[in-house]
């Protein structure tokens, strides 16, 4: 079992605002679970466990369920900042 050290704090805190990003999406949109599970291929009991965090989706998961709803998931890298003296 993986301890819930700082990156796997980090990448379910990560998860999570995806999933919430996306549940806010599929609402915009007018959209149901059902609908989105029928669109996505999912069944409607996995992408509601997914919705309210009982389950934590994939990176593949997350990007078919942004396909779903005609949206792209970009994720960012970027250096730290680190404090150099001159």
């Amino acid at each position: 079992m993986l301890s819930k050290g700082p990156r796997n704090i980090l990448q379910d805190k990560l998860i999570k605002t995806i999933t919430r990003k996306l549940v806010e999406q599929r609402i915009e949109q007018g959209l149901s679970v059902g609908e989105v599970a029928d669109k996505s291929g999912y069944a409607i009991d996995h992408l509601k466990k997914m919705e309210c965090g009982n389950r934590n989706p994939s990176f593949n998961s997350l990007t078919a369920w942004a396909n779903t709803l005609d949206c792209d998931l970009v994720m960012e890298l970027s250096l730290k900042k680190r404090g150099v003296l001159d």
